[in-house]
């Protein structure tokens, strides 16, 4: 099996943007930055155990989620990447923000 790299899609990129520009504004640069590499470990972690979310195929097919911290992580398994899709905060509903017509 070909070792797999991340990839973070233009909504994904967008999401973790905002998310940061939130947290630092709310707690502060460091605990954003923080909070914001805690994900990105999420996201290498993918690459050993990419099935280690769950199905998501509602979303799309092979669509899978993760929950880190207060965020769900969506991506897909693709051959050689993860592809992260979307981070998107618990408590949203995620239909008003991820089009289920597309990946990204």
């Amino acid at each position: 099996m070909p070792e797999r790299r991340v990839e973070i899609a233009p909504a994904a990129d967008q999401d973790l943007e905002e998310l940061l520009v939130y947290s630092a504004s709310r707690w502060g640069l460091d605990k954003a930055l923080g909070y914001i590499g805690h994900l990105h470990q999420a996201f290498e972690r993918l690459c050993t155990f990419p099935n280690l979310g769950a199905s998501q195929s509602s979303v799309w097919p092979d669509a899978r989620s993760i929950v880190v911290g207060e965020h769900v992580v969506y991506y897909r398994v693709l051959p050689d990447m993860i592809r992260i899709t979307h981070v998107i905060h618990r408590r949203r509903d995620p239909g008003r923000f991820i089009d289920n017509s597309s990946e990204d």
